[in-house]
């Protein structure tokens, strides 16, 4: 699909835990470095492989081709998953280093589908917005995109 539209941004790779509808067990680490490589080796470069610190363990999957870590806030609480608090930033600058990437902000959606049109005139109107939100969203994009950069993106915007 991706080949014929161009339009995933990204694969979350991450494990299942048990809750009330599921009761199945989790993924050891080596299942998630095994999906997690086998992810990378399917997908076109262009599109980033997640897996979001509060859920994996991103120090160990890094390496099997990880290069976003999703949309972490350190002002704010993992809407989907708020049971799961957000590692220190500290930490993740510490992670991010290691894989040779900087950590720093982007939007929830990648520069390059915003700068091709994938966005909704509302989305496009915020961006262009003369408020404080929209010249912060302006100065994100003007920063530009490398999209083997981990993500710090707060859920906030």
């Amino acid at each position: 699909m991706h080949e014929a539209y161009g339009h995933i941004q990204e694969v979350i790779v991450q494990p299942v835990v048990e809750n009330d509808r599921w009761d199945g067990g989790s993924p050891d680490t080596e299942t998630l470095r095994r999906a997690t490589a086998m992810a990378r080796a399917a997908l076109p470069a262009e599109v980033s492989v997640q897996s979001p610190p509060n859920l994996a363990p991103v120090e160990d999957l890094i390496e099997c081709g990880i290069d976003d870590l999703g949309g972490v806030s350190p002002v704010t609480d993992d809407h989907i998953n708020p049971e799961y608090a957000w590692p220190a930033i500290e930490r993740l600058e510490g992670v991010a280093e290691t894989a040779g990437v900087p950590l720093r902000e982007r939007l929830p959606v990648y520069d390059r589908y915003y700068r091709e049109g994938w966005c909704s005139d509302r989305i496009e109107a915020a961006v262009e917005a003369d408020t404080a939100a929209g010249r912060r969203l302006r100065s994100v994009l003007e920063r530009g995109e490398n999209p083997t950069t981990p993500a710090l993106a707060s859920s906030d915007d």
